[in-house]
């Protein structure tokens, strides 16, 4: 049966191209293409939210970066930093464009405090996934909790020895402290459970060396197909909220934005060309570099049986080696003696009087408390029957 002919106006709310009995007659509707049905099937279906833990400096941003370049993907990045604006109108919470930011000035406008955020930003951006990582156990428990959410856990972990340098060069402080301080701590947090279904769990290294096949079985996790050029996450509109600058600048590298100095610089920008040029990018091996053997045995020290749980294989060292490096542990780790506060007159006689007098003296002090003890117990008894 052919279309009935008209030429009558669509109403306003009849312009998505979704038909709506009552509302949209089916002749208003244009042709039923691949996005219309992709439309109907987002409103249909709950809001996916890929909630990615990690440790600092584990290529987060990039990540959340590659999964949100798909049509039906928005990255958000850490979302408590623009969960934070909500009473500010948003106000430069996107990390790409700024103030001048068209799709977060638009959330601002209809945002609405009472309802779940990430139920109205999939609505506003048209999109029924959102890739956010390392949300606070408060922004998890006011937000993510929505029966319409669905949530997709990743768990991402990197070799604790690139790590332990990015957080020494990051926090400026010595590796030994990043060691013991910071990266030792990570393991309990992040257990490997590569044998979970409801779980993704990937080795930073191995998405590098495998970006396409990892990109794949992120797609069959959530159930979609990510494009050829995913990978080139700066060609894709993004609207990211927080998360590594030198990342971040790529896409504005790419969009010809003015971009302000920052530390590391050099790299991202020698990563971004050989991006372009199709080469493997972002494989930081300077810790290679960073590590002597004296600073590797430290860590395997300390870490060495976190980080082989993770899959990493342990560094070797000869008994020599063990030998003088564990000389140098001992010497740093124990304390100087404090120096004891000079003797009170009261304590230089008790110490005059030996062991045995003492224990004799205490004796008969107990001996004394309990007499006065007794003693006023009978005066209290006495009185009481007096009266």
């Amino acid at each position: 049966m052919s279309r009935p002919k008209t030429t009558a106006r669509a109403p306003p709310e009849c312009t998505d191209g979704i038909e709506r009995p009552g509302i949209c007659p089916a002749f208003f509707a244009p042709p039923r293409t691949a996005a219309y049905h992709r439309r109907v099937a987002m409103r249909s279906s709950p809001v996916t939210v890929v909630q990615i833990s990690s440790p600092s400096y584990t290529g987060t941003t990039w990540l959340c970066l590659l999964l949100g370049s798909h049509e039906r993907a928005f990255t958000l990045g850490p979302p408590d930093r623009v969960w934070g604006l909500r009473d500010k109108n948003f106000e430069d919470a996107c990390r790409v464009h700024g103030r001048d930011c068209p799709f977060w000035t638009g959330f601002a406008r209809r945002y609405d405090p009472e309802s779940n955020f990430y139920l109205q930003l999939a609505e506003h951006a048209r999109r029924d996934i959102i890739v956010i990582n390392n949300p606070t156990p408060a922004h998890e428990q006011a937000e993510l909790r929505h029966p319409d959410l669905r949530i997709k856990p990743m768990r991402v972990v990197r070799d604790g020895r690139a790590l332990a340098c990015s957080f020494a060069r990051h926090l400026k402080i010595d590796l030994h402290d990043a060691i013991t301080q910071h990266v030792q701590t990570l393991f309990g947090h992040f257990p490997l459970e590569d044998d979970r279904d409801d779980l993704l769990f990937f080795r930073y290294e191995d998405f590098l060396a495998a970006q396409r096949r990892s990109l794949d079985r992120v797609g069959h996790f959530l159930g979609i197909e990510y494009p050829s050029d995913a990978l080139e996450y700066w060609k894709f509109d993004h609207h990211i909220t927080s998360g590594n600058a030198g990342t971040i600048a790529l896409l504005k590298f790419f969009q010809g934005l003015p971009v302000p100095n920052f530390k590391d610089r050099a790299f991202y920008e020698s990563q971004f060309e050989q991006m372009r040029q199709g080469q493997s990018a972002f494989d930081d091996q300077r810790w290679r570099e960073e590590l002597g053997r004296r600073e590797l045995y430290f860590f395997d020290r300390f870490c060495g049986r976190g980080n082989a749980a993770w899959g990493y294989a342990p560094d070797a060292f000869t008994t020599q080696e063990r030998e003088a490096f564990e000389a140098e542990l001992e010497g740093r780790s124990t304390p100087p003696a404090p120096t004891p506060p000079p003797d009170s007159p009261l304590v230089d006689l008790l110490r005059k009087l030996g062991r045995r007098r003492r224990r004799l003296l205490a004796a008969a002090a107990g001996l004394w408390a309990l007499s006065l003890a007794v003693t006023a117990a009978v005066v209290w008894m006495l009185t009481r029957g007096a009266a």
